[in-house]
């Protein structure tokens, strides 16, 4: 059940996502923040894509492996940020930050 080019390609990926999230800096362009938010919909989008994948082929087993709970974690974690991110906060003092 295991692809050694499948997991290649997802440490890649990984890789290029650290890279992603380490060339933010303080007063970007607004362009360059908009593709690097769009960049974190595409790797967010293939991690749940292999989260899926892999809970397809491995079923409740999934869960017996503790990099794959830590990767469930980290894809849950990520859907609820861009979720919270897309969300109104205007009139809801909940989701608000700051005074």
């Amino acid at each position: 059940m295991n692809s050694v080019p499948f997991d290649v390609g997802i440490m890649a990926i990984i890789v290029l996502n650290i890279v992603q999230m380490g060339i933010t800096f303080e007063n970007e362009p607004i362009f360059y923040t908009q593709m690097i938010d769009l960049s974190n919909y595409f790797f967010t989008l293939i991690f749940t894509i292999e989260m899926v994948l892999k809970m397809q082929a491995y079923s409740w087993r999934y869960f017996e492996t503790t990099w794959n709970k830590f990767d469930f974690f980290i894809v849950m974690a990520s859907l609820i940020d861009i979720i919270i991110s897309w969300t109104p906060t205007e009139g809801n003092e909940a989701l608000s930050v700051g005074p």
